[in-house]
């Protein structure tokens, strides 16, 4: 099993094994929300753009938000763009439709591997493209989540992770352990706050020796 849920202790991962408290789960939501305002408006333009059934003229215009978002780098983004004109603003639409009803049906691994006609972009992410558009059926499978919780970055290991965080989200709903601004906890809530675990520890100095 990739979790284990006990009193206020999980414990999350694959090869290697990330322990949080249930306790803090809130605040290290709320650490990592506030560390980033720009994720809450591009979730509002992700939740429009779903409602609007996913406009071909809009399409683009959101991924480029979001490969922006998370810092992608180098040639990718060219090649991102040339991706997305070569499949047309009515082909990218439909990729991004799919992908979003295979996140619904709890198909992750199929809505990670719909969007790899998208060139120029890896699993890490195409899962942030899915986390705007599916925040409660997807999450982040970000290179130090992989690196410190050993999902393998794989349309598969993607689908575990995410199966993960909802039962995590689900054991913390049902304990009453509300975020702090008192919603119930999204596959996507539950990354963050892994996420902001491994940023936070990351950034602790290293203990002196005596």
């Amino acid at each position: 099993m990739s979790v284990n849920l006990k009193g206020d202790r999980i414990r999350i991962g694959c090869s290697r094994r990330l322990t949080l408290r249930v306790g803090d789960m809130p605040e290290l939501w709320r650490w990592h929300a506030d560390g980033d305002p720009l994720t809450a408006i591009i979730d509002r333009a992700a939740a429009r753009f779903v409602r609007a059934d996913f406009p071909p003229t809009r399409a683009f215009l959101l991924v480029r938000t979001i490969y922006a978002w998370g810092g992608l780098r180098g040639a990718n983004p060219d090649r991102v763009a040339n991706s997305c004109a070569a499949l047309k603003p009515e082909g990218l639409s439909k990729i991004l439709k799919a992908a979003h009803g295979y996140s619904l049906r709890e198909k992750y691994d199929c809505a990670i591997a719909a969007l790899h006609e998208i060139k120029g972009m890896r699993v890490s992410f195409h899962s942030k493209i899915l986390r705007f558009l599916s925040p409660d059926h997807a999450a982040i499978l970000d290179s130090r989540i992989v690196e410190n919780c050993g999902y393998p970055p794989t349309p598969v290991g993607y689908a575990d992770f995410v199966r993960d965080c909802r039962e995590i989200g689900d054991y913390l709903n049902k304990s009453g352990v509300c975020r702090t601004d008192g919603r119930l906890w999204r596959a996507t809530d539950v990354e963050m706050a892994i996420f902001a675990t491994i940023k936070k520890r990351a950034a602790k100095p290293p203990e002196k020796a005596s």
